[in-house]
Order: C-alpha cells, then sequence, then structure tokens
C-alpha cells in the first residue's frame, strides 16, 4: 500500500481538533518526579487492515512556523505508549526542549520486529514498519516537522522494532536509539534483519544495555525463552553498524560517574567517531544492569526492574545522542 492512499481516522471529532493544537500539560509536576503527566492526546489511523493508535505530545512552546523535532518512543513487548510516556518522562523533556514525541501502540501490545516468534500470535503478520512510515508522514502533514530531525526510540521489543526500521526506513529517520534490544535474526534466513536490506543510508545508532539482562542477553539468542525468536549479541550488533557507517574501528570509551553506589551497577560508553554523513554510533554497557529502562523515574505506579541502574538517566542520554546527529 502507498502511503498517500492510507486512510487517516480520528477517534472523535473532539480529538482531531484537541490534536489540531499545543498539547498543554495538565496539572502542575516537578520535572523527573512522579505522578508523571502521559501524553492524554489519542488519535487513530488506518495501515492496511489494522486501525493504529498513538498517544501524541505537543510541548506548549510549539509554533507552526518553526519546524520541530520528532521522537516517536516505542514500548517494549506487553506495554503501551502511554505506560512508555510515563516510565520514560519524555513528554517532560519535551516540553523542557521543544520537540514533539508521540508514542505508537503495538497490535496485541508488540511489535513485528522480524524475529516472527510464535507467542506474538497475529502480530508476525503486521507491517509496523509502514504503520511508522505512515504516522511519520502523517505528522509532517499537520505539523512542522524538521525532516532532518525524526528519531526512533524503543525499549526491548520496541528497540528491535528501531533496528529494523533504521534499515528500511533509513532515508526518514537520523537516528534510532535502543533500550535493552537488538538486531532481530530473521527465522528463515537465520541472519540478522540489518545487513539484509542493504540500501539503507549511513544512521546514527545508540544502545544502552545491561550486561546481566535475562530477557535480552548481551550475549545474544533466545529471547525470553524458546519460542521468543533469536537476536544477536550487543557487541555484534554495534560491530555491525560500525561497519556500514564507516566509523573508526576503535571507539573511544569512558567509565561514567557511580551516581548511586547502592544501585550494583557501573556504566561505560563507548563511542565510535569518523562516520559517513556526520553520523555516530554509541554504546551505553551498563556493567550488571538489567532489562529495565536506566534513570527510570520514581512513580509509585511503575514496578522498579531487577538490576534497574540510577547511574545513566537513559531518556536524556538519549536525547542528547539524537541532538548532536541529525540527517546530513
Amino acid at each position: 500500500m502507498q502511503l498517500g492512499k492510507f486512510l487517516l481516522t480520528w477517534c472523535s471529532t473532539a480529538i482531531a481538533i484537541v490534536l489540531a493544537l499545543p498539547h498543554q500539560v495538565m496539572g502542575k509536576t516537578t520535572p523527573r518526579q512522579a505522578p508523571l503527566t502521559p501524553a492524554t492526546d489519542r488519535g487513530s489511523l488506518r495501515v492496511g487492515r489494522w486501525q493504529r493508535s498513538f498517544f501524541l505530545h505537543v510541548p506548549p512552546s510549539y509554533d507552526p512556523k518553526k519546524p520541530v523535532p520528532l521522537v516517536i518512543v516505542l514500548h517494549g513487548s506487553g506495554a503501551t505508549g502511554r505506560a512508555m510516556a510515563e516510565k520514560t518522562g519524555f513528554s517532560l523533556l519535551a516540553d523542557k526542549e521543544g520537540f514533539i514525541v508521540v508514542y505508537p501502540n503495538g497490535i496485541d501490545r508488540r511489535w513485528n520486529d522480524g524475529r516472527q516468534p510464535k507467542k506474538h500470535g497475529k502480530t508476525q503478520n503486521v507491517n509496523d514498519v509502514q504503520f511508522i512510515a505512515s504516522l511519520i508522514f502523517y505528522l509532517q502533514r499537520y505539523y512542522n516537522i524538521d525532516r532532518q530531525r525524526v528519531y526512533i526510540a524503543g525499549h526491548s521489543n520496541g528497540g528491535m522494532l528501531a533496528y529494523r526500521l533504521a534499515a528500511e526506513l533509513s532515508p526518514k529517520i537520523a537516528a534510532i536509539a535502543s533500550v535493552a534490544g537488538s538486531i532481530p535474526i530473521a527465522p528463515k534466513t537465520k541472519q540478522p534483519i540489518a545487513p539484509l536490506f542493504g540500501k539503507q543510508q549511513p544512521i546514527s545508532i545508540l544502545e544502552i544495555h545491561g550486561t546481566a539482562d535475562p530477557i535480552v542477553k548481551w550475549e545474544g539468542g533466545a529471547v525470553d525463552g524458546k519460542k521468543g525468536g533469536k537476536v544477536i549479541s550487543v557487541n555484534s550488533a554495534i560491530a555491525s553498524w560500525v561497519k556500514l557507517n564507516g566509523c573508526s574501528a576503535q571507539p573511544e570509551t569512558q567509565q561514567l560517574p557511580d551516581v548511586d553506589p547502592n544501585d550494583g551497577t557501573r556504566v561505560q560508553s563507548q563511542t565510535y567517531s569518523g562516520c559517513q554523513r556526520g553520523t555516530g554510533v554509541m554504546l551505553y554497557a551498563i556493567e550488571g544492569g538489567g532489562h529495565g529502562w536506566p534513570g527510570l523515574i520514581v512513580n509509585p505506579r511503575i514496578k522498579a526492574d531487577k538490576n534497574l541502574s540510577r547511574d545513566l538517566d537513559a531518556t536524556q542520554a538519549i536525547w542528547d545522542f539524537f541532538v548532536q546527529h541529525p540527517k546530513q
């Protein structure tokens, strides 16, 4: 299906009116503290045979005359866009930095990232690449989006889809960030999905991953059990994009401060430079870290993941990386 032919619909006339206006944060909050204000503007569009939904947050400072960055945040398996807004705090950061952020919802709370695990059921046949492409097209039509600053961030299953989007939608995306994700392995070819496409443009890549992640293991392999499909190792994922982007083989490494000595983790950054078209590849290796979103905002409604690192604010780190890597 061509993008120009997909049918756009809204949940109601009232929602359509709300989405046409800048989003106003409801209630008074203190940045980086609970309770968080989730994205409350809900929209939908039809892609293929699926009605797809998302939550949109436009900062109060939005000026239709000035182009702004767009950040698309993808939830993990079993989660939702609204939960992702609460967990990451991207909406609060969007208000501070002046970018639009959107939180799409996967069918049955999952994304088709290319692994095609049996336990994902009907989502194996969902074209999530087309959905995200359609969502970008829609938002660029109704908002003044800077086309050189369209970014994808995802957690776990969402991080895996981010890698697939980097491979298939590279002309539309400047950079992606994956938290606790990796490059999926296609079940038919037994090969990583990213290098299979071969025509992708250089794109900036950030991976944030715990070395003790029990779900998407650092060393790769089966994801959350035998029926969850497979991914390549974190080191292999980074190496593949270093090669694809033509970066220097040796990274600059740095040990981050141990902000919370009680969380049992330390963070080391690896930054690869000299990449084509101003792109970059970066890894935050969280030594002893688990599967959670590092720096998770304290919210009584969100259960903290085991081995959650407080030494890195993943949301801020992702935005800092995005700012440094517009499409050139």
